[in-house]
């Protein structure tokens, strides 16, 4: 399996979360550790990070590269950073190449391993990781004070039947756990979902680091696995 990784030095609301011990060691090990039986290509703005994994013995299946200078910044899309990668390192476009963030320290080799299966196995263009959710969603505007929401309308639900959450039918969160394409069909799309396949990620994997308090319950969530599990 082939992994893009984008590590950025920076971060807005959480700064220098991907460098934040978790759990005695760097986010950012968290995930090399856990997928180090695959290919991973790793695009840093970061020079020691770079150096501490080239000259690692630990990460021999890892290619890290100094992110181009004109792809630096908060607001660069990642779609610009897969292409860069594909391009920088010559990679077929009959592969498929799976994007991962350092900040899912809950998310499952083996779930990903399983998307990546499907995807191979059956010629997908894609497969992305998503959430199911039985929930009753609404329509309408916000008030300039963000305070209101108004002219609701029902999205999927009839309010008059009230049908249980569980009954209705379920809409899929795009939870960014990972994202899974044919190299090829990604730069003729220039998108990494193509063709709107997802696949299941519980809520409890696609657990996602923003702020100091994501972080600190993704580590007892981390915790309480491990004791769970016996690891």
């Amino acid at each position: 399996m082939k992994l893009f990784i984008p590590i950025k030095q920076h971060s807005e609301r959480l700064p220098n979360k991907n460098f934040l011990d978790f759990h005695a060691k760097p986010l950012w090990m968290h995930t090399l550790d856990k997928f180090k039986e695959h290919e991973i290509y790793i695009d840093t703005d970061s020079y020691s990070l770079k150096k501490r994994i080239s000259y690692g013995d630990e990460y021999r299946n890892c290619v890290p590269y100094l992110r181009s200078p004109h792809l630096v910044g908060d607001d660069v899309s990642v779609n610009l950073l897969i292409e860069d990668c594909i391009k920088s390192n010559d990679i077929s476009e009959d592969d498929y190449l799976c994007q991962i963030h350092i900040t899912n320290p809950l998310l499952r080799v083996s779930t990903v391993e399983r998307a990546y299966e499907l995807a191979v196995q059956n010629g997908l263009t894609s497969v992305s990781g998503g959430t199911l959710k039985f929930k009753r969603l609404w329509g309408g505007e916000l008030l300039p004070s963000g305070e209101v929401w108004v002219n609701g309308e029902p999205y999927n639900h009839d309010p008059n039947q009230l049908l249980k959450t569980q009954d209705l039918n379920p809409f899929i969160e795009d939870n960014s756990t990972f994202y899974i394409f044919n190299v090829g069909s990604f730069l003729e799309a220039k998108t990494r979902i193509i063709s709107g396949v997802f696949y299941p990620v519980d809520d409890v994997e696609a657990l996602d680091i923003d702020t100091i308090h994501d972080f600190k319950f993704c580590e007892d969530i981390y915790e309480l696995r491990k004791k769970q599990e016996g690891d």
